[in-house]
């Protein structure tokens, strides 16, 4: 079966090398592509469906499907809770508004209304200081243990530890210095 199609495959091979004139033609054939086939309008102006004749409900109708629909402006909504925003992924040891993602690293986005840029975090230190440097979000300040101190309340520290170097250098305690030390 398969010498038959080779044979009638060569057969025409051979008649059209000798009859050159439809080797051409075929050859075009071939080559050509179908000339492109023309499209009938179908955008219409409204100042051509003023012109059509018909009732004015119908120009109306068309007109109002004509025109683009608005863009939707994009809001970036704020949640509620913190933790919402990433699924608890975080624990809720944020301070701000954020949403959590992990591409590969830790990508914490700030969300909060104030934030012009929405800058992103790869650690939580970093987006909480930032939230408290920038967005005016702090956690609860430490005192100062010494009796007495201006340095309470909203005069508080920020850290332990600088409360602890305020003992020393204002106060004059003796407070123990830790050092961590690995490998030793």
């Amino acid at each position: 079966m398969e010498q038959a199609i080779r044979s009638t495959n060569t057969c025409i091979y051979v008649a059209l090398l000798e009859d050159e004139s439809s080797y051409d033609a075929f050859k075009l054939d071939l080559v050509q592509p179908d000339p492109p086939r023309s499209q009938p309008d179908i955008f219409v102006t409204p100042e051509q469906l003023q012109l059509a004749p018909g009732p004015s409900a119908e120009v109306e109708l068309v007109e109002a499907l004509l025109e683009p629909p608005e863009p939707a402006s994009p809001a970036v909504e704020e949640p509620a809770n913190p933790v919402a925003a990433c699924n608890g992924k975080c624990k809720g040891d944020l301070n701000g508004p954020h949403s959590c993602q992990r591409l590969g690293r830790l990508q914490i986005t700030c969300l909060n209304e104030n934030c012009a840029d929405h800058a992103t975090s790869t650690t939580m230190n970093d987006f909480n200081r930032r939230c408290r440097t920038k967005h005016g979000l702090k956690n609860s300040l430490v005192d100062c243990e010494f009796a007495g101190c201006k340095r309470v309340g909203e005069e508080g520290f920020s850290r332990r530890d600088n409360m602890l170097q305020h003992l020393r250098k204002a106060h004059g305690q003796v407070v123990p210095v830790v050092q961590y030390r690995f490998g030793i």
